[in-house]
């Protein structure tokens, strides 16, 4: 017998404009924040985790940890 596990969900809020934030399962992932220019991903814990041209790399960085 298999099972099919249904894939992870990140939930995402915009608590205000340019800034995005993250959960998984009610564990905080991080957030997003808009420079104007950039996209900064900031980790669970504060790392950096880079800047994006796109706000869909951005959310995937954190989404992945960092490892996008």
């Amino acid at each position: 017998m298999s099972m099919t596990l249904a894939p992870e969900t990140t939930t995402w809020a915009s608590p205000v404009s340019g800034l995005w934030t993250s959960s998984r399962r009610g564990e905080y992932l991080g957030f997003v924040e808009s420079t104007g220019a950039m996209f900064l991903a900031i980790g669970a814990r504060g790392e950096e985790l880079g800047s994006f041209d796109q706000l869909t790399a951005a959310k995937e960085a954190v989404a992945l940890g960092g490892a996008a």
